[in-house]
């Protein structure tokens, strides 16, 4: 894993803000949108929420966007509550990695990145790699 870049964040599913539950909105808003970006993996339909699986040598790409943040240290706690989140356990729904995110334009950005921990069987994969808010509509 490479050392994130202060501040960066690739959010590609509730937390980006139009998809955010009303208790982030507040977190949130401190964020600067950086650009559109993806990592290769496989996006899965977890219903209301989507949980993404990075592999490199995937073909397909998870879509989202890259955010910096004013300050790193006063929002992870908070997004590491929300995603369930804990660098002490091993069974979280979600781990905290660091990804070298590719932006739209070719720049890769080292970013802070919430991935899917769980059992992936029988989930259904978004094909498109873009999460559109919950329900089936996003395979």
């Amino acid at each position: 894993m490479l050392p994130p870049t202060p501040n960066h964040f690739f959010f590609y599913g509730t937390l980006i803000p139009q998809f955010a539950p009303p208790g982030l909105q507040g977190v949130l808003a401190g964020f600067r949108l950086v650009g559109e970006g993806w990592l290769c993996g496989e996006l899965y339909d977890l219903g209301n929420y989507p949980g993404a699986v990075f592999d490199r040598e995937s073909e397909a790409k998870v879509f989202g966007r890259v955010f910096q943040a004013a300050d790193e240290t006063s929002v992870l706690e908070e997004l590491d509550r929300y995603e369930g989140y804990d660098p002490a356990s091993t069974t979280n729904q979600y781990v905290r990695q660091c990804y070298s995110v590719t932006l739209d334009n070719g720049d890769l950005v080292e970013c802070w990145v919430y991935e899917y921990n769980g059992s992936t069987s029988g989930r259904p994969i978004i094909r498109s790699g873009r999460w559109r808010g919950g329900g089936t509509a996003n395979r």
